[in-house]
């Protein structure tokens, strides 16, 4: 169990840096809104479409995963 909770602690602090800085889930969100932006110039552009939108589900995803970790986050 220590371990685990270690390594739940090592996670949060990755995700949220002292002071606010380079935080991952600004990160994600900032390059999730760059992708949304770009799908809606590309979609009459079947194959970047395609790949920006496998590129939103990934962060989607990544997102998620940091959800589920912080809430188990003392």
């Amino acid at each position: 169990m220590p371990k685990a909770l270690a390594k739940i602690d090592k996670e949060r602090d990755a995700l949220f840096k002292r002071g606010g800085s380079n935080q991952a889930a600004a990160k994600i969100l900032n390059q999730l809104k760059v992708v949304e932006e770009k799908l809606a110039a590309a979609q009459h552009d079947a194959p970047e479409y395609a790949q920006l939108t496998a590129r939103k589900a990934e962060l989607d995803v990544e997102l998620a995963v940091m959800a589920y970790v912080l809430q188990f986050a003392p």
